[in-house]
């Protein structure tokens, strides 16, 4: 079977504005980078992920939200205000 698709772009139309994008994590990866001794691997991957011009540009990360009353792990959300990262609890 083929499919053909054909997608026409119109560049002075606009459906839909974007504020910007967030990531979420699941099961406590990005938790084993945020409590890293590697200082330098953790304050590189935060730039990455919210730098506009040579990064991801995320606007927001939420990670491992707890599932039960028996995990321990706090929420946390990394927000981006143009280029001031801010940890917030």
């Amino acid at each position: 079977m083929r499919i053909q698709t054909m997608v026409t772009v119109q560049a002075g139309t606009t459906f839909r504005t974007m504020d910007g994008f967030g990531f979420s994590e699941a099961f406590g990866h990005a938790n084993d980078l945020f409590n890293s001794s590697y200082v330098r691997s953790r304050t590189w991957m935060v730039a990455y992920l919210y730098r506009c011009y040579n990064g991801a540009a995320a606007a927001a990360i939420t990670f491992n939200v707890p599932a039960s009353r028996f995990t321990t792990t706090q929420v946390q959300a990394f927000v981006s205000t143009q280029g001031q990262t801010s940890r917030r609890w």
